[in-house]
């Protein structure tokens, strides 16, 4: 179970801060070249400094997280016990039915976007799909990423104890979803729907492997390493989708997406990237899941607000000389441009919630295995924008309050007892 610790909040911090001290490395040369920005991050001991104090706030909060009081969720009372393929069917039926209407529905507002995604013009996609995804249920991606996740966790802890017949069904049926989550995140060119959803599929199955096949830490490394090849090799294919093979345009893209997010950070350190006036943008990224309810964007802002918001950061990133084809400055970066001194605050929090998300984790509850691989990719990326902030939390928590109340009103009969 020590092999476990691999996956921990702890461990993911120092996975995340060697990535980005990583990215600062890119030669001032070779960055000016693909980027055509001044390298402002190589050796800069603020931007290091700066980077430390986030990481180590945030994991104050985790570890307070870990003295709190463990919370005792009492399950419902039964009232109905299935098969193990009819028990997962209702959650992973629905998820798919609601990734089902909302691709017919982009596709009913846009036809030509499959071809257009058919034939590799990916930012042709990108641009259709702000018109094609109106009224689309856009909480059906991460919702069925989250069933996902937990469907797989449920179908890992059984599988030794239930018929061979009833594991090729679960089997088929998690992998339905999957499948077609891919092919929706593939479809509307969404690597960040994506991303995250194989990383949290990875992390739940390294988990079952860790604490049922007790495998040592090489076998953790060498999958990591292939994950991450994996990871990167997708990347690159949206990357060619979206800008072609030209091979400028694919290394302007490896860079944009990850160093050129350190940079920007270092010239918002100095007071060369200016964030005044992006309040609609800043409130988006640091607390975009308050908007994901109607009433609240009906009292916070509308969506033509944001979309005005988001298009001025890139106007304000071209005019800080800057490469404003790329608008990140790292989640830490977003935070305090907004907060200040209160950043520290929203930190803890931040740490406090991955903790508890790492605690019911380990112990496989709903919550833990539904927040968690949103956490862990939520730290592994902070190089880019607060994705852990997004819209998609807000479902996570709804779909794990109510697959806990699933839990206890459906339940898997006595024979099957893993489930």
């Amino acid at each position: 179970m020590k092999t476990l610790n691999y996956l921990s909040p702890r461990s993911l911090l120092v996975y995340a801060g060697a990535l980005l001290f990583a990215f600062t490395l890119v030669p001032p040369g070779i960055y000016v070249r693909y980027m055509d920005e001044p390298n402002m991050m190589f050796g800069n001991i603020v931007l290091y400094l700066f980077l430390f104090c986030c990481l180590t706030v945030l994991r104050l909060g985790v570890y307070l997280a870990s003295r709190a009081p463990a919370v005792r969720v009492p399950l419902l009372p039964s009232m109905l016990k299935v098969g193990p393929f009819s028990y997962l069917l209702a959650p992973v039926g629905v998820a798919l039915g609601l990734l089902a209407a909302t691709i017919a529905l982009v596709l009913h507002n846009s036809p030509g976007i499959l071809a257009l995604a058919l034939s590799g013009q990916g930012a042709e996609v990108k641009s259709a799909m702000t018109e094609a995804s109106n009224g689309a249920f856009n909480g059906s991606l991460p919702l069925a990423m989250g069933v996902s996740w937990w469907a797989l966790a449920k179908y890992l802890d059984s599988r030794a104890y239930i018929s061979r017949m009833q594991r090729v069904l679960v089997s088929v049926l998690v992998a339905l979803l999957v499948l077609a989550l891919i092919l929706a995140a593939a479809l509307m060119m969404s690597r960040f729907v994506l991303m995250p959803t194989l990383c949290g599929l990875f992390v739940i199955y390294v988990r079952h492997k860790i604490v049922n096949d007790g495998i040592r830490v090489g076998w953790f490394i060498l999958r990591t390493v292939i994950a991450l090849a994996l990871a990167l090799i997708l990347f690159g294919l949206f990357s060619v989708l979206r800008t072609g093979s030209d091979g400028h345009a694919m290394a302007q893209s490896f860079i944009g997406y990850g160093p050129a997010s350190l940079n920007h950070l270092a010239a918002l350190l100095e007071g060369r990237l200016d964030t005044k006036g992006l309040d609609q943008y800043l409130r988006q990224e640091n607390f975009g899941f308050f908007y994901k309810f109607p009433f609240m964007t009906s009292l916070l802002g509308n969506a033509d607000t944001f979309a005005e918001g988001f298009q001025s950061m890139f106007n304000r990133t071209w005019g800080s000389g800057l490469n404003g084809a790329y608008i990140w400055f790292t989640s830490f970066g977003e935070i305090a441009a907004q907060l200040n001194v209160l950043s520290i605050v929203y930190l803890l929090v931040y740490g406090y919630f991955v903790g508890r998300a790492w605690r019911g984790f380990v112990k496989a509850t709903t919550f833990g295995m539904i927040t968690y691989p949103w956490a862990a990719f939520g730290l592994l990326s902070s190089f880019g924008y607060n994705i852990i902030a997004k819209s998609f939390l807000s479902v996570l928590l709804l779909l794990a309050l109510l697959l806990w109340a699933y839990s206890g009103l459906v339940r898997v009969k006595q024979k099957y007892r893993a489930m």
